[in-house]
């Protein structure tokens, strides 16, 4: 090879090398100015947001004030992030010992607020816990699952783990054993509703073997749930055959409070075998109003169905029976005794009628037996009229007044002032020997019809006659 080869040969390998030499000095300089950026988009994880706090989340009980079993204790649990979150949250099956946790499908609701120049995106959703028992409670941590996106439109995914809650449930002190089977709730009613077989109105008629009755008993309660809702047992009456529907449940969801109200309808239908009157005894519920912290109680009234024909004592029995019942609490001494009560008060109620039957027979066959004397003395009273017999007349007339039931001392206060004219005239004419007035016939039945008709109107009072012997 030749110098000048030489030469150009090492020409090129210094050219080639000078090139290598500046492609590796960019790529070492450009790798270092990366290098920063790719090491931030390596950190971010879930882990490192909830590190620094840029994501969280809270749960909180949304009570302030003393719970008792049954009662429905709110858990709110919000996640709050600086970045948006992508999806719903959706919360994990949760179990406490002792207690009901309803968690079916809650609603999610989103928000945003600023704090410190930061904005903060939000989901809020809230569970349901009715404690079965008095004590302390705890509900554990939980981890959700989370996804967000953060400012360079990536999206991070991970999980993020709540605190653990404790809270205490008061008991019901002296009205435990009373709330055993009892609803807890700020709004109850317990309704019954009847219904005949053939479709017809229950007032039309009684009922003839044979034929059917349903009663269906609804129980709502707000703030609660179907789960805790206690069922009716009602025992078979004698001569009925009871058909039992199951139990129908649900729960009604407010879209405006997200307020749950608990409803059970529950249906017996009667079937009548043997004539005579059934009962249906009343249905009570225990209910723990949380507004006042009492206990009331929820009841529906009894009913009685006659069954074949019936006498009018078995009627008036079945009636004075139901009074009792609608009248004053169901007591054991009552329950016990009330046949006896009831066919007491009817002998009572027979003696009486029987005695004022006779007494108002006896007045009668009294006013009946003076119709006769009353109409010779008014006719006497005429003719004294007639021929001017005053003196006589007047002393006819309070004769006729005090038959009448009147008083001879009021005559003057109970006629009107025509036929006090027609009074006062005939005591002048009576007992002043110069008066000139004359009293025709005329005037004279004026007065008499008018004495009636004022003695008619006056309003009689009930006399007892204490003397019953009164023929010996």
């Amino acid at each position: 090879m030749s110098i000048f080869n030489q030469n150009v040969f090492c020409a090129l390998n210094r050219f080639r090398f000078s090139c290598w030499l500046r492609v590796y000095g960019i790529f070492l300089l450009s790798a270092f100015w990366c290098a920063p950026s790719l090491a931030n988009q390596a950190q971010y994880t879930m882990f490192d947001l909830i590190a620094d706090e840029q994501v969280r989340v809270n749960v909180l009980l949304r009570t302030d004030k003393s719970v008792v079993p049954k009662e429905r204790i709110p858990i709110e649990v919000k996640v709050e992030s600086q970045f948006p979150i992508i999806e719903d949250m959706k919360l994990p099956y949760l179990d406490i010992p002792g207690a009901v946790v309803v968690n079916e499908e809650p609603i999610v609701t989103r928000s945003q607020y600023q704090h410190d120049g930061k904005t903060w995106y939000t989901q809020t959703s809230t569970l349901s816990v009715y404690a079965m028992h008095a004590g302390a409670f705890s509900l554990t941590s939980f981890s959700l699952p989370l996804s967000v996106k953060v400012h360079n439109g990536d999206i991070i995914r991970g999980r993020i783990e709540s605190r653990p809650v404790e809270f205490y449930v008061e008991s019901f002190g002296q009205y435990e054993s009373l709330m055993q089977h009892g609803v807890v709730s700020d709004e109850a009613e317990l309704s019954l509703m009847i219904e005949k077989g053939d479709g017809k109105p229950l007032e039309e008629g009684g009922f003839e073997i044979g034929q059917a009755v349903t009663l269906t008993y609804r129980l709502s309660v707000e703030n609660s749930h179907s789960m805790l809702l206690p069922q009716f047992e009602i025992e078979d009456p004698k001569g009925v055959e009871v058909y039992r529907k199951p139990a129908e449940k649900e729960d009604i969801l407010s879209p405006l409070t997200h307020e749950n109200t608990a409803v059970l309808t529950q249906s017996f239908t009667y079937v009548f075998q043997h004539e005579g009157t059934v009962k249906v005894p009343e249905q009570t519920l225990s209910w723990w109003n949380s507004n006042t912290l009492k206990v009331e109680t929820l009841k529906t009234s009894a009913h009685y169905f006659q069954v074949g024909e019936v006498s009018v004592a078995d009627k008036a029995k079945a009636k004075i029976i139901q009074w009792f019942d609608s009248h004053y609490h169901q007591t054991k001494w009552l329950n016990e005794y009330r046949e006896y009560l009831a066919a007491g008060t009817l002998i009572l109620s027979f003696l009486s009628f029987l005695f004022f039957a006779n007494q108002r027979r006896a007045r009668s066959y009294r006013g009946e037996r003076g119709k006769p004397e009353s109409k010779e003395l008014k006719q006497t009273f005429l003719d004294q009229c007639d021929r001017a017999a005053y003196p006589e007349a007047v002393q006819t007339l309070y004769e006729i007044a005090s038959r009448l039931g009147g008083s001879r001392s009021s005559l003057s206060h109970v006629l009107d002032n025509e036929s006090r004219q027609v009074w006062e005239r005939l005591l002048e004419m009576a007992f002043n020997n110069q008066a000139l007035y004359v009293v025709s016939i005329k005037e004279a039945q004026q007065l008499l019809n008018a004495l009636v008709i004022s003695v008619e109107k006056k309003p009689s009072k009930f006399m007892f006659n204490w003397d019953l012997n009164r023929d010996k």
